[in-house]
């Protein structure tokens, strides 16, 4: 069993999703899903729900982009930093 969160942000009448279509062998590709990921070791429902907002906040914002966050990146979002990324 894997543990994970998944989070759907809704505002205004509107819903944050994510389609997923970049990694291989991925048996989800072509569909929607909420944000969310896998629990690290030590951590928290909240601090893991809070990673994978950011996380696909960071992948969401800049459309068409290659180039990835760092860990530090995704966790600065995620504890209330800002979402510019050195690239």
């Amino acid at each position: 069993m894997i543990l994970a969160t998944l989070c759907y942000i809704k505002h205004d009448g509107h819903t944050l999703m994510v389609y997923r279509n970049k990694k291989a062998n991925d048996i989800h590709q072509g569909k929607w899903n909420g944000l969310g990921g896998k629990f690290e070791a030590g951590e928290t429902p909240e601090e893991c729900v809070k990673l994978g907002w950011a996380h696909g906040a960071l992948l969401t914002t800049f459309p068409g982009d290659t180039t990835m966050a760092t860990v530090a990146d995704v966790r600065n979002l995620a504890k209330g930093g800002s979402a510019r990324i050195q690239r």
